[in-house]
This record gives structure tokens, C-alpha cells and sequence, in this order.
């Protein structure tokens, strides 16, 4: 679900958020995960380039004697008008006991810096 969504830059379909204007942008993650968990704060210059990290979280260790653990990372992007960033969230693991928690467990925010 999308709480906010001031001036319309992230589209819920893509999952992606668009830069309106160039400038600084602080975005951040959070997250609840079973065993493993493998988080990216993914940017490109535009839908031609392709996407670079800017922020990366593995997890292979468990945090809660049930295998839970919690993670979150942020970063500050510089951003030209078009460009986009996505929150990348990847759960692999061999034994197939990977999982997130739904709902407030995981999330991201993002804003320009003025």
C-alpha cells in the first residue's frame, strides 16, 4: 500500500520512483525477513542505462531463534530529472525457508532533499 505519494513521482504499477527535478533524494529501507535476504537501492540515469547499486544488504545469519532478522539501509542520491531508483528486494535461499512479513514490516520512504 502507498501511503504518500507528493507530486505523483512513484508509480505503484513499476515500483519505481521517477525523478520531477534534479537534486538530492534520501531514500531508505526497512525490512523482516526469514533466513536469508538479499535488499538493493537500485538507481539508472534512464529507461535506456541500465541499473547500478547504490545501496546493498545481504543477510545470511538469523537474528531470533525462529530464523527472523530485521535490516534496513539508506542513502542519499543525486538525481537528474527522469532518472529512478527502486527498492529491489530479492529472497533466495536453497532450502526454500526464505519469507518476508507482509504489511508494516517492510518499507521504504524517499524524499528531495530541498
Amino acid at each position: 500500500n502507498t501511503e504518500v505519494n507528493v507530486g505523483g513521482g512513484y508509480s505503484t504499477s513499476s515500483g519505481f520512483f521517477t525523478a520531477p527535478v534534479a537534486g538530492y533524494y534520501y531514500m531508505s529501507y526497512w525490512f523482516n525477513a526469514l533466513n536469508r535476504c538479499d535488499v538493493h537501492i537500485k538507481y539508472r540515469q534512464s529507461t535506456s542505462h541500465n541499473w547500478s547499486n547504490v545501496v546493498y544488504s545481504q543477510n545470511n545469519t538469523s537474528n531470533d531463534a525462529a530464523g527472523w532478522f530485521t535490516g534496513g539501509r539508506a542513502a542519499l542520491v543525486y538525481m537528474v530529472v527522469n532518472s529512478q531508483v527502486q527498492i529491489f528486494a530479492g529472497s533466495i535461499d536453497a532450502g526454500g525457508t526464505t519469507g518476508w512479513d507482509a504489511g508494516i514490516w517492510n518499507g521504504f520512504t524517499g524524499f528531495m532533499i530541498p
